[in-house]
């Protein structure tokens, strides 16, 4: 957990970690197959550790995933809508990036503006890619049937053709 809202550790009924417990992976078992490092709400101070590196947007590939990548399938990491030091840090640290759109012309423009971004990321990890997701949709309403075909090909192969309901 990325954000330092903590959003996803309080869903999973996880309260926040310390910075330290974070850059040292400390994990909650969910279940047999999903682990937590909860976030932080104090991640302004790993912001600033980062800031003061000189390969600053290698910072979490380096010292945390780089310490997970051998014992996990998958690492999936949430991060906050805004943009931070530690929002490039996962672009840059990531394969794929899920990009959820809900239909509505805010969250169309929180798109166009995150593209620009992962275009610039894309410079630094070619690599990566882009999948998107519509999220809280209500497949009967004029604005999701208006907005479905904007990303179906606008983005064709970069829609995911996932639709999740609200």
């Amino acid at each position: 957990d990325l954000d330092s809202q903590t959003n996803l550790s309080k869903i999973c009924k996880i309260g926040p970690s310390s910075v330290d417990d974070f850059k040292n992976c400390v994990t909650y078992q969910l279940n047999d197959y999903v682990y937590i490092i909860p976030g932080s709400d104090d991640f302004e101070l790993l912001e600033n550790e980062i800031k003061s590196t000189i390969d600053r947007s290698k910072y979490l590939e380096n010292n945390i995933i780089s310490k997970l990548k051998n014992d996990y399938d998958y690492i999936v990491i949430d991060t906050r809508s805004s943009l931070s030091i530690l929002h490039i840090n996962a672009f840059c640290a990531s394969d794929c990036v899920l990009i959820p759109v809900n239909p509505d012309s805010y969250s169309l423009n929180g798109m166009n503006q995150l593209l620009h971004i992962y275009a610039g990321i894309k410079k630094i990890n070619p690599k990566l890619e882009y999948k998107i997701v519509m999220n809280t949709c209500d497949i009967d309403t004029k604005l999701f049937n208006d907005i479905l075909p904007i990303l179906e090909d606008g983005h064709k192969s970069n829609y995911a053709n996932v639709v999740i309901p609200k």
